[in-house]
């Protein structure tokens, strides 16, 4: 069965609030998520389309897994970057190529990058990102919460 990797509609919301909680509970590193957190999100997908997108994956009528993409212009790369900024596959999909396909999905768009992150412990999803051709880059970046 072929995956499909569709927009999020409000008819997914139960779903994509238990993977979010699920991808989380399965790597706690980092910031807490929250209900709040995860509506807010969805509000600026549905607000700016232009700047976030979620994305769902689908196996036949079963959720396979989501991404979050979020797009910026950088004037360095010559075009906007999609960063990734949560993809996750439910345990019982995985090993079936679906993040690969979706990865590849996002080659044939209009970006001129990719970027993403994964916390220190989860050595799983940096080897596979590594896989697929990413790396870490030269310059450090920096963070402030404000």
């Amino acid at each position: 069965m072929k995956v499909i990797f569709r927009s999020y509609t409000d008819t997914d919301y139960q779903a994509f609030m238990q993977m979010v909680i699920k991808l989380y509970n399965e790597d706690p590193e980092g910031d807490k998520i929250t209900e709040e957190k995860i509506n807010a999100t969805i509000k600026e997908a549905k607000d700016h389309p232009c700047k976030v997108s979620i994305k769902i994956f689908m196996m036949g009528h079963s959720y396979a897994g989501y991404a979050i993409l979020v797009y910026f212009w950088s004037n360095e790369y010559g075009g906007d970057v999609l960063h990734i900024d949560e993809l996750y596959v439910e345990k019982e999909f995985r090993k079936r190529g679906i993040a690969t396909d979706f990865l590849e999905s996002l080659v044939t768009g209009e970006a001129v990058a990719l970027q993403l992150q994964t916390t220190k412990a989860n050595q799983r999803a940096e080897k596979f990102y590594r896989q697929q051709g990413f790396r870490a880059l030269e310059n450090n970046h920096l963070f402030k919460r404000i």
